[in-house]
């Protein structure tokens, strides 16, 4: 007598492999990429620092990261930050130029609005 043709080999629900189709992992991918994750952690690692008060600042080619951070920040809080903000160094290197590019933008706009009221008065 031969098998049914719906039949699995394996146990219960199982594949021919052992996995059932329960545990596998999706095809589409659903979390989030390695890069958005950086600068996810990067952004909340910047956030942080500016709730302590320590300024954190890039220079204009992004060749170099600069912190500074008040005396009453503990040396190991400094540390801390100095430890991340270079294992993020990229990612925080881009979130400051973008939003230098943002001020700056907005700087131009508002130059614009008042140039453009003065010209209507």
């Amino acid at each position: 007598m031969s098998p049914p043709t719906n039949a699995n080999p394996g146990a219960g629900g199982a594949r021919v492999h052992g996995i059932s189709q329960i545990d596998a992992a999706p095809t589409t991918p659903t979390q989030p990429s390695t890069q958005a994750n950086a600068t996810l952690a990067a952004t909340i690692i910047l956030d942080t620092a500016r709730a302590l008060g320590i300024h954190v600042g890039c220079a204009l080619d992004g060749s170099e990261l600069l912190m500074v951070a008040p005396l009453r920040v503990p040396r190991e809080v400094r540390r801390w930050f100095e430890y991340w903000l270079d294992e993020f160094r990229d990612e925080v290197i881009g979130i400051i130029q973008r939003e230098a590019e943002e001020r700056e933008r907005n700087k131009l706009k508002a130059e614009q609005t008042r140039e453009t009221e003065f010209v209507q008065h």
